[in-house]
């Protein structure tokens, strides 16, 4: 029964890696939710395969886009 569950979530998280190759980082970073309370960013951006800092710096870039970030 273990084995049967563990196998299907491999295939289930190959093929979600394989449709996550095809997203930019915008589109990668829209996916995030911080407020989440049983996955923190950093996991979610560790699943995402995004670098937290990135995430951040997307994030400062859209909020302060009028201002400007540098």
């Amino acid at each position: 029964m273990l084995t049967k569950i563990v196998g299907k979530m491999t295939v289930e998280k190959e093929w979600l890696e394989k449709k996550l190759k095809n997203l930019g980082l915008s589109d990668k970073k829209q996916l995030i939710e911080p407020k989440l309370e049983n996955l923190s960013v950093s996991q979610q951006c560790g699943l995402l395969n995004l670098n937290r800092s990135t995430f951040y710096w997307l994030c400062c870039r859209t909020l302060l886009s009028p201002i400007g970030c540098d």
